[in-house]
């Protein structure tokens, strides 16, 4: 039976900020369906358990039955398919799905064509990439020192930098590529280790077991940005 402290955790009763409530709920959602699976493998187990011993006392073979389907059943099934895809709602044209992040002119060399030329607009071109790059700052804190008071000032990072040796962004992303893409956490290691961060397999493990304070949506990783080249249109 699952454990019982874990089927009663809510954690809208534990004070937790949105964010960290429902990685949690998540979290507790993956960890029911692991133990639902868990046990029927369990059963599964124990039914092949059992086949065997009966083989093995030359009882005869185990009547397993195949699952077969009837005539009318696949029809209805088939049928059933054809309606849901008559249901869906249709895709919009590829070009209104791709998201501009920026747009570029790019202009003739007039001096290379007939004097009379005149603009007759553009011609729009599309192309889709992704950047992923590091985004590693050296911040230099200014530090005064003030002969009448004796005192040495020092300007303060950002409050949510204090104290870190890495960014949100990039703890987010890690966190992603774990929770929501299932990546290992050694190719994870091999990927940031890949772009030169200095980050140990300890670190990762440890933002995996205990940082939930970060939402792991991709929206807010860094180094994903979306570089899209388009032209302009007719003035």
């Amino acid at each position: 039976m699952m454990l019982d402290w874990l089927q009663d955790l809510d954690p809208k009763r534990e004070n937790l900020d949105p964010e960290s409530g429902e990685i949690v709920t998540r979290l507790l959602n993956e960890i029911e369906a692991i133990y639902k699976e868990n046990q029927e493998l369990k059963a599964e187990n124990q039914r092949l358990r059992d086949e065997i011993a009966q083989l093995k006392g030359h009882k005869g073979k185990p009547n397993i039955k195949a699952n077969r389907q009837t005539k009318s059943t696949r029809s209805s099934e088939k049928a059933q398919g054809k309606e849901n895809r008559s249901n869906r709602s249709p895709k919009p044209p590829r070009q209104q799905r791709i998201k501009i992040d920026r747009e570029q002119v790019v202009k003739l060399e007039r001096a290379q064509l007939p004097k009379d030329v005149i603009h007759r607009g553009y011609r729009e071109v599309t192309i889709q990439n992704i950047v992923f790059k590091t985004d590693t700052v050296l911040y230099r804190l200014e530090r005064l020192y003030s002969a009448i008071s004796g005192k040495l000032y020092e300007a303060q990072l950002p409050g949510e930098l204090r104290g870190q040796s890495y960014g949100k962004e990039l703890e987010a992303f890690a966190i992603m590529l774990y929770y929501e893409l299932r990546v290992p956490q050694e190719k994870i290691l091999k990927l940031l280790q890949s772009q030169e961060l200095v980050i140990s397999a300890g670190k990762i493990a440890n933002l995996m077991l205990g940082n939930f304070t970060i939402k792991p949506s991709i929206e807010v990783c860094a180094g994903f940005t979306k570089r899209v080249t388009m032209r302009n249109s007719a003035q």
